[in-house]
């Protein structure tokens, strides 16, 4: 059995250990020396001659278009009619936001979202109640950061956040403004017209000509640079940022999801989405393969710290699509992450003081997170959009080279084709 990707690391180690389970079995994990663009034409070209790969990564692609045309096969055929796979072990929203007219054509074996951090002192001067915010929305963070820059001394060196170009917000609110099933767009509407205009005026730490941006984040010890120049800070639900949901800081409360401006709760399937292509001659084993990916799974004994490393690291820039798996590795990271500082005589700031209070957090900080994840319903990050559209938002944004409503319209007549073609 062949397996493309050019997104997912991990993917060599479910192999090797599915082999060892099946000794019959050969799992040949094929990685083009494509960059993402290269893949995706390629991906395409391959499917529509029949000669692609039995699971291929559609990560960041559009997995609508390739259903449409029949290339891929329903997954949810084979979860309905296996004993052994039971959906409400999974994050089901997750597989329901990818749905095309009721059939799931490509598996997310993990997903990520974003969420916000907001400066305390920006928003103290400027009479913000930040506690009060559960989420935010696009529409709130650029009314919130336009009332703090008339306040700031130094308007042009105040930015929104780190780690944000103005082009990235079409991939937040973009999902406002198209229907992959019904085919139509409103980009042409005034309400994007006000966001384009909106998010030109923003300051971001970014080059479009060396694509070179600031990605300064919040951490145990670095959160003073939010006091002048960052009214919010991004991050992602990872591992490796999550441990400060159980840290006190001083200028920035604990994060909260980001929405967009009609309150659909965005995520991403950067890496390690699959399909089951239509030609493969191995459908039944590509299931198999992609329900033991999926599956629950115990950590297992760690020979050393570096085992221990290598292993947790498959986890700790996603969220599991198994519910248990991500209970087992999020916890798993937050210990991990606690010992270390404790190895090292560090005390952090952490919020809780004893073994009562820490378990007591990470019971419920996983809660909290859970229930966040199970708000999620609409797919963002579709590189094949981002691609067709690049040239149009940059030189609207950073080249002045259109206004905002031949931006509109030419993005209004390119995805409207590109739905219905």
């Amino acid at each position: 059995m062949t397996v493309s990707t050019v997104f997912d690391g991990y993917i060599d180690t479910f192999a090797e250990e599915f082999m060892d389970m099946h000794p019959n079995v050969e799992i040949i994990v094929e990685r083009p020396e494509d960059n993402k663009a290269s893949y995706m034409y390629r991906t395409a070209i391959d499917l529509l001659s029949g000669t692609a790969s039995d699971l291929i990564d559609l990560s960041a692609l559009d997995i609508n278009h390739k259903a449409q045309s029949g290339l891929l096969v329903n997954i949810y055929d084979f979860m309905d009619n296996d004993p052994d796979f039971n959906k409400s072990d999974y994050y089901t929203n997750i597989f329901e936001a990818m749905e095309y007219e009721g059939g799931l054509y490509a598996m997310p074996l993990s997903f990520n979202y974003d969420m916000v951090y907001i400066s305390k002192p920006l928003s103290e001067s400027i009479g913000l109640d930040y506690e009060s915010y559960e989420n935010i929305n696009y529409t709130e963070m650029i009314n919130i950061y336009e009332k703090a820059k008339k306040t700031h001394p130094s308007p042009d060196e105040f930015y929104l956040m780190p780690g944000i170009t103005k082009n990235s917000f079409f991939d937040y609110q973009s999902v406002d403004f198209f229907d992959i099933e019904t085919g139509n767009a409103n980009f042409d509407s005034d309400e994007f017209l006000q966001n384009l205009r909106l998010t030109k005026k923003l300051n971001t730490v970014y080059h479009p000509e060396t694509m070179e941006w600031d990605f300064t984040r919040v951490g145990v010890r670095n959160e003073d640079f939010l006091i002048e120049d960052f009214m919010f800070a991004k991050f992602t639900t990872s591992n490796i940022d999550m441990k400060n949901m159980m840290v006190e800081f001083e200028n920035t409360i604990n994060p909260i999801p980001f929405l967009s401006s009609n309150g659909k709760a965005p995520f991403s399937n950067l890496l390690s989405t699959y399909a089951i292509s239509h030609n493969s001659k191995n459908k039944e084993l590509a299931w198999e393969f992609l329900k033991y990916c999926a599956s629950a799974k115990e950590l297992p004994t760690f020979e050393s710290e570096e085992d221990e490393y290598k292993y947790s690291f498959m986890f700790w820039g996603n969220i599991p699509i198994n519910i248990e798996n991500f209970y087992t590795y999020f916890r798993h990271s937050f210990e991990a992450d606690i010992k270390w500082y404790e190895e090292r005589g560090l005390e952090g700031n952490w919020k809780f003081t004893n073994e009562e209070e820490k378990e007591k957090m990470f019971e419920d900080t996983l809660d909290q997170i859970h229930e966040w994840n199970q708000q999620r319903n609409v797919l963002v990050g579709n590189l094949e959009l981002t691609y067709l559209l690049r040239e149009e938002l940059d030189n609207y944004y950073y080249y002045d080279l259109a206004t905002a409503e031949e931006t509109a319209e030419i993005i209004q007549n390119k995805v409207f084709t590109y739905l219905n073609e």
